[in-house]
């Protein structure tokens, strides 16, 4: 499964908006039942289904990499999961216990360079009086050994029945995946823009709804036409012809191999275009269109 695959937060949290809440309801009362029947639950009657409802949400927390978790706010205290501390790493063994003080959290987990993110989006949580508002935020952590992963968490206040904020529960995902392609992306967006707007060469690129991507300096300089007067139109034919034409690259988009070899007298066609291929054509009245 790809990352594109993968459920976003956003589509997990909206299928069960207290997910959080209810995973934990389901587990007491699991734990509750075992304590009354000691060994397998009984075969029939609302412990299976809390069993199924349990099993189905753990999937859905491991597909998604994600993990519940709570804070009272009377103590500063989080309440961990192994799941949890799964995705930093460790476990509740090797942390003492599924409860861990905010500030040790913050020492031993947080990245120290997103600490501010923290504490503004802390901030406009507590000054809100929208009873539903949730925390949407993305940062850094630091794994138990040592790793840079990249979080995103979200996160609402919970009041008591006089209004008085009692706990935090949110849920936290990894998204490292997703944050190191987009890097990997941008990386490769510098380097092509590098070498496209670099070129001495005039030339230009399109998408495959024949709307121009990028047009570089050399081109702008040869017909006249400024990049942001063609960047996503299909106007690029403009550049070269009096009258409105597909150019080559149109041609070779749509996997014309008969306009190709009509119109340019070339057999050189989309399946042979890893080879050396020439084309000629003659523009008139290059420069004389350069309205855009």
């Amino acid at each position: 499964m790809t990352d594109e695959d993968k459920p976003t937060y956003e589509q997990l949290l909206a299928r069960n908006e207290s997910l959080v809440q209810e995973l934990d309801r389901a587990r007491k009362t699991i734990r509750e039942l075992q304590v009354i029947h000691p060994g397998p639950l009984p075969g029939t009657g609302n412990s299976q289904d809390l069993t199924v409802r349990q099993a189905q949400m753990d999937l859905v927390l491991d597909l998604a990499e994600m993990a519940p978790w709570e804070m009272e706010l009377a103590t500063n205290i989080f309440t961990f999961d192994n799941r949890f501390y799964a995705l930093y790493g460790t476990t509740a063994a090797q942390e003492g216990g599924c409860r861990m003080p905010a500030e040790t959290y913050t020492r031993e987990f947080m990245h120290p360079d997103d600490m501010h993110l923290v504490n503004n989006a802390l901030e406009e949580l507590f000054s809100t009086s929208d009873p539903f508002f949730e925390v949407n935020l993305e940062h850094r952590i630091l794994r138990r050994d040592g790793k840079e992963r990249y979080m995103v968490v979200r996160y609402r206040l919970i009041r008591d029945e006089r209004g008085m904020p009692i706990k935090t529960v949110g849920a936290n995902q990894d998204i490292t995946s997703r944050k190191l392609a987009e890097k990997r992306l941008e990386n490769s967006e510098r380097k092509l823009n590098a070498v496209v707007y670099g070129s001495p060469v005039p030339m230009f690129f399109i998408d495959r709804d024949h709307k121009v991507l990028h047009w570089n300096t050399a081109i702008e300089q040869l017909t006249g036409i400024a990049e942001k007067d063609v960047q996503h139109s299909s106007n690029h034919w403009k550049a070269f012809y009096k009258d409105g034409r597909p150019c080559l690259c149109d041609l070779l988009l749509n996997q014309d191999d008969r306009a190709i070899a009509e119109i340019y007298k070339a057999e050189c066609g989309v399946e042979n275009m890893l080879e050396i291929c020439v084309f000629t054509d003659f523009f008139p009245d290059m420069g004389r269109t350069a309205s855009g």
